[in-house]
């Protein structure tokens, strides 16, 4: 009887497996580098609650980004707000060019409202989070999700 039981187990954990690992998996990353300038526009354009920050010298610095916000409207308009403070609000400007990291992909270059120039490489989405780059070494990846 023990061994029917055990049995059982093995089948229901074996099949639960084969069944998870056919699922779409929310935590591989699907690559905006290679995406046509309409496919980057499609994905970025809305309004972005930027959860956390992850970068800087070392590489892994987390930083909570509370009360701040991204949106990009249609016709390429911009507007940061960072801690409750807005901090760009400019024309952005998508560059197909090679990055600081040494692979090819659009860049969203824009100034702040200070007109220090920022570069962001439109790289990647995971699950539901679109994450833009700084394009620069040692800077930072903002991790954001989509308002509705």
């Amino acid at each position: 009887m023990k061994i029917l039981a055990l049995i059982l187990i093995c089948q229901t954990l074996f099949f639960a497996a084969c069944k998870k690992a056919n699922s779409p998996n929310n935590t591989q990353p699907i690559f905006l580098r290679d995406k046509s300038l309409s496919e980057i526009k499609k994905e970025v354009v809305g309004n972005w609650k930027i959860h956390y920050r992850y970068g800087g010298i070392t590489g892994n610095f987390k930083t909570p980004m509370t009360n701040s916000f991204f949106r990009v409207i249609q016709n390429d308009s911009i507007y940061l707000t960072l801690n409750n403070s807005l901090f760009a609000a400019d024309m952005a400007t998508f560059l197909r060019e090679n990055t600081s990291f040494g692979y090819s992909a659009y860049t969203m270059n824009f100034s702040s409202i200070g007109g220090t120039p920022y570069s962001w490489i439109v790289d990647y989405k995971l699950g539901d989070s679109l994450i833009l780059n700084d394009n620069f070494p040692n800077g930072h990846a903002y991790i954001m999700t989509k308002l509705p």
